[in-house]
């Protein structure tokens, strides 16, 4: 009789089916599209994963590249743009719009998994020692599962469905985020940063501390990624290249010598490094830089370690002590990840100073190797005591952050409304009868259907966002409401507007007062769309 029998796997392997299963089904579950419209069961997807359609809808509804910021009539288009051109890619190749994102997201979120794995496989020399790293890179998440415990002995409810992001309580002054949920998942930009830049910390990994030789295989896929870097995210390549730069620098001065798989790879850094400078470097990016000591310690006014502790736990302080005790090898190795850590705590390098946590994320990669070397040689020196200390260090650093992943999919279960059926056909109705060039006057919104679902050029969108990339935008605000409320044309020429797009109060208060050159070409339920009969 024939009995079916389950292959024999490796440790890796199990884990590796584990978390694909894991990511497929949070992929699977996220949106839902019924009769009444798109809903998403995760607050921070709802929140950003609108700027990435307004990319990806540009480049695959209006044309690539575009030198016009889609949010910002006037603006240039700096983002880090490769994660939207991939979806736009299967948008034009007639993918189902959310299957688009969501299809790269699995695919990326399974290979950040594996390239991390590699890399701590590299550092500590064990599978189940890379597993761990890990797992405690991706759950760290701050003292905040003690508030969560609070609210629970409150209403034991909140057992099912945690109401906070526990990893950010601004009022309690953490503001660390879990990485998975506030970043990995719905910053699609920084998701591919992250596994591009884990590739070529790999790669650069073996070259320096296990004396890869460069073949014209490696050498091409290298630099291509470098070259990918930038377009896929800025933070992502500022600390990949300085990680690995440390890396070759030092390991040259140590040994009086580099080889020449360490040269060419250097070689490439440097010309990437010119290439990142070239696409971003413009005459207010230096006004981005400030100094912010303690990173939102200064903002709180708190006392800087009490700040670490509330944000990361233990693992700043366990990983800048115990690198003193490693051998010169391995000082070398994690290093750059300590002084990372440290610049990301003096320097912010961009408008928002939330957006430096995409330091840490490579920072921590290095902080949670150590942590997982102190806690195997714990283990190991001190048998059933060293057990127990290990399992205390992983469920102390760990707590939170599995609460927010559980949080993740318990979400899942009451999702909002993203897009209304009533706005998916209008925006069909703007792709169908508009000229792809058409500059459209919206509400700010962050979730409207034209710069999302559409990609046609707004005067003026999310000013949330536009905050975060240093825009200046209060002119536009001025000219917009002049054209509403006292019937100004004179911005209809200069923004070159074809179309209002208002919601019915909106409508209602302004019909008698904007601007006589438009005319209503639409009208639904809670929508009216207004044509410029000089430009149509």
């Amino acid at each position: 009789m024939f009995q079916f029998k389950w292959p024999s796997l490796t440790f890796s392997q199990k884990v590796f089916i584990i978390v694909s299963l894991g990511v497929i089904a949070f992929y699977s579950f996220l949106f839902q599209f019924n009769s009444e419209g798109i809903f998403v069961g995760n607050n921070h997807v709802w929140g950003d994963w609108p700027v990435h359609f307004t990319w990806a809808s540009r480049f695959a509804f209006v044309g690539f590249p575009t030198q016009m910021h889609p949010l910002l009539y006037g603006s240039a288009a700096h983002y880090p743009w490769l994660s939207s051109f991939v979806s736009a890619l299967l948008l034009r190749l007639s993918v189902p719009f959310l299957m688009s994102f969501l299809l790269p997201n699995i695919v990326i979120s399974i290979g950040l998994f594996v390239a991390l794995f590699q890399t701590y496989q590299r550092f500590l020399k064990s599978e189940k020692g890379a597993a761990l790293g890990v797992f405690l890179l991706l759950t760290n998440g701050g003292i905040g599962a003690f508030y969560f415990l609070k609210s629970v002995l409150l209403d034991s409810s909140y057992l099912l469905r945690p109401p906070h992001t526990y990893s950010q309580l601004s009022h309690l002054h953490i503001e660390f985020i879990n990485f998975v949920s506030g970043l990995l998942v719905p910053q699609r930009a920084f998701l591919l940063g992250a596994l591009v830049g884990c590739c070529v910390l790999f790669i650069v990994y073996r070259v320096v501390f296990e004396q890869l030789t460069i073949s014209y295989s490696s050498g091409f896929l290298l630099g291509s990624y470098l070259l990918l870097l930038p377009l896929a995210h800025t933070h992502a390549f500022m600390a990949v290249f300085g990680i690995s730069f440390f890396w070759l620098v030092s390991s040259a001065f140590i040994s009086k010598k580099m080889s020449k798989s360490s040269l060419f790879v250097l070689s490439t850094l440097v010309v990437s490094f010119v290439y990142f400078l070239l696409i971003y470097l413009n005459k207010d990016s230096s006004s981005y830089l400030s100094l912010m000591l303690g990173w939102y310690a200064q903002y709180h006014n708190e006392n800087i370690f009490l700040f670490w502790f509330k944000n990361w736990t233990v693992m700043p302080f366990i990983a800048f002590g115990y690198i003193f005790f490693m051998n010169r090898s391995k000082k070398m190795i994690y290093a750059p990840f300590l002084f990372l850590f440290l610049v990301a705590n003096i320097f912010v390098f961009q408008p928002y100073v939330f957006d430096n946590t995409k330091l840490f994320f490579f920072a921590a990669i290095g902080m949670t190797g150590i942590v997982t070397e102190w806690l195997l040689a714990v283990k190991a020196r001190y048998h059933t005591s060293g057990t127990v200390v290990t399992v205390v260090g992983v469920v102390f650093i760990s707590v939170t952050g599995v609460i927010e992943v559980y949080k993740m999919g318990a979400d899942l279960h009451y999702p909002e409304i993203m897009y209304s059926y009533e706005e998916i056909q209008l925006a069909h109705w703007v792709r169908q009868h508009t000229d792809k060039s058409a500059v459209f006057v919206t509400d700010t919104r962050h979730t409207h259907f034209v710069p999302t679902l559409t990609g046609r050029q707004i005067v003026l969108g999310y000013t949330g966002w536009l905050d975060t990339y240093g825009f200046e935008y209060d002119k536009h605000q001025e000219d917009i409401l002049t054209l509403l409320q006292n019937g100004d044309c004179k911005s209809v020429a200069k923004y070159s507007i074809d179309y209002l797009v208002l919601d019915s109060l909106q409508a209602k208060k302004y019909d008698s007062t904007m601007c006589t050159s438009f005319r209503l070409a639409v009208s639904t339920e809670n929508y009216r769309v207004y044509a410029n009969t000089f430009s149509n």
